[in-house]
């Protein structure tokens, strides 16, 4: 019998996209790191900690311990994420791209009510 359910295998330690699983410290199929909490005021990471985040992520140092993290520390944490030029700009131009989705889809609904107008 196979752990990973592949005919003819020896039978690794793994199931399937369970070795990339363990290699980034994320299940597959997870989400990207958008936002790093470090407490207790230290400002190095671990490589494991590095290969684990996305290139974009935002990291928060704190100076605060984990046990007395607060909702306070939380908003400075999400304020801090927000505040990021790199996901400011992005936001900025999801933000005009939607807007401007809408308001083609507004000019071609007002041309398609013009048209059944004019039909009729």
């Amino acid at each position: 019998p196979t752990t990973n359910g592949r005919e003819g295998d020896s039978g690794g330690m793994f199931a399937e996209g369970e070795e990339t699983a363990t290699a980034t410290g994320r299940k597959p199929g997870a989400p990207p790191v958008d936002l790093l909490i470090r407490t207790s005021g230290e400002t190095r990471l671990s490589d494991f900690m590095l290969w684990g985040i996305s290139g974009h992520a935002v990291l928060c140092f704190q100076e605060v311990l984990w046990p007395d993290f607060s909702f306070t520390d939380m908003c400075y944490a999400a304020w801090t994420f927000q505040r990021s030029a790199e996901h400011c700009a992005g936001g900025r131009a999801r933000y005009e791209a939607a807007r401007a989705d809408a308001e083609a889809e507004r000019r071609d609904r007002r041309t398609r009510e013009t048209e059944r107008a004019v039909t009729r």
